[in-house]
């Protein structure tokens, strides 16, 4: 089972709320922005038009073919409870892409999850667990994942050009980095072909810390990693 499908399992049972000290600085704001991240989910609503709109706890996208998809906030009066299975789940839009009608929605959790809509056809295009972003054109998302729990992050990036999307980069630390790395940190794009993020090590000292990213060369995406430091 890799990462994310035990994350997922994990998340269903709602053994995750258990840790949420663990995951509480795992899943940032993105560093590195553009211009279709929303500071406040009240830009993205404006620059929708019609098409995104909250009214009350209620997130509406109303696609240009007509389908409407909605999404509800659980009441201010709402407590997590792992025994009885209540989540309390909140929605936020944190991305929208315009030219292409695309909106990034964010489910408030420890851990956190997102979703890629199309304003178009109101369908689900993919989700993840963790934060996400879209490339500087709009094409792709990248998704991060990292957990202190399982000592273990992830990195996926997705090709949003079609209404099926194509994941075409996929990485997990726990298969191919050695047993120091305990946390990743999300950072950004740099361009349409660069997504940085930041490694945690342990050492017998301080923890180390290693700039990564990963990169299209050639038409293919690699992992590259910057030297450890303190």
């Amino acid at each position: 089972m890799n990462l994310r499908s035990c994350a997922f399992s994990a998340l269903s049972a709602f053994a995750m709320l258990a840790h949420s000290n663990a995951f509480a600085a795992d899943q940032p704001v993105p560093a590195i922005t553009n211009r279709w991240q929303c500071a406040v989910e009240e830009s993205c609503l404006k620059s929708s038009g019609s098409l995104i709109k909250r009214i009350g706890r209620s997130l509406i996208i109303t696609a240009t073919g007509g389908e409407k998809i909605e999404f509800k906030d659980s009441p201010s009066s709402c407590e997590p409870n792992e025994e009885a299975e209540v989540s309390c789940p909140k929605f936020r839009v944190r991305a929208f892409v315009g030219p292409i009608k695309l909106v990034l929605i964010e489910e408030e959790g420890d851990p956190a999850s997102f979703q890629v809509i199309s304003g178009t056809t109101g369908k689900k295009l993919y989700a993840h667990i963790g934060t996400g972003a879209f490339s500087p054109d709009g094409n792709r998302v990248a998704a991060f994942f990292s957990s202190t729990e399982l000592r273990a992050y992830e990195i996926a990036i997705v090709d949003l050009r079609s209404e099926n999307p194509v994941e075409e980069f996929t990485h997990e630390s726990n298969e191919t980095d050695d047993g120091r790395v305990f946390v990743g940190e999300f950072r950004g794009w740099t361009s349409n072909t660069e997504v940085k993020f930041n490694i945690a090590q342990e050492t017998d000292e301080d923890p180390q810390n290693v700039a990564a990213s990963a990169v299209m060369v050639d038409g293919r995406w690699a992992i590259r990693r910057g030297q450890p430091s303190r």
